[in-house]
């Protein structure tokens, strides 16, 4: 099984208790609110002293302090939600992490929503495992097409 670079982001919770998410540097975390709605930044920006949100257990996010970040190797899930947002170790996050061919683009992450429905609706019509395959295919023909761009 192939391992990824990964960070290990640990703050401290409202009740003081340490926790630690791991995720790749490309994950979007939410990072605060603006006029369009939430804002998001990659994990590989995250430092020490960084605002990231969390869920509070009640259906609200409250703001955390990043306390230490470390780096590994391990390996990942990429997981899809409806709502296109996740909470991993109390950390609210997108589903989505960077993606190299879209750098730059304004609004990628709603093109990248978009982009997703087709797989949103398979999985809706019990064809989870159609919306499985082609969400790994498109995966590996994006790192294809962004590594033969690079050469």
């Amino acid at each position: 099984m192939t391992e990824y670079d990964v960070r290990h982001i640990t703050y401290d919770d409202k009740s003081g208790q340490s926790r630690t998410l791991v995720v790749t540097p490309g994950h979007l975390l939410v990072s605060g609110r603006n006029e369009r709605g939430l804002s998001y930044m990659t994990a590989s920006k995250v430092t020490a002293g960084t605002i990231l949100f969390v869920a509070d257990g009640k259906g609200a996010m409250v703001d955390v302090s990043v306390t230490n970040v470390d780096e590994s190797k391990s390996r990942v899930v990429n997981l899809h939600t409806m709502t296109d947002r996740i909470v991993v170790e109390g950390v609210v996050a997108s589903c989505f992490a960077e993606v190299p061919l879209l750098r730059g683009v304004p609004f990628w992450e709603r093109i990248m929503s978009v982009l997703i429905i087709p797989v949103k609706v398979l999985h809706r019509m019990g064809l989870s495992k159609v919306a499985q395959t082609m969400d790994i295919s498109a995966n590996m023909i994006s790192a294809h097409i962004f590594r033969l761009l690079r050469a």
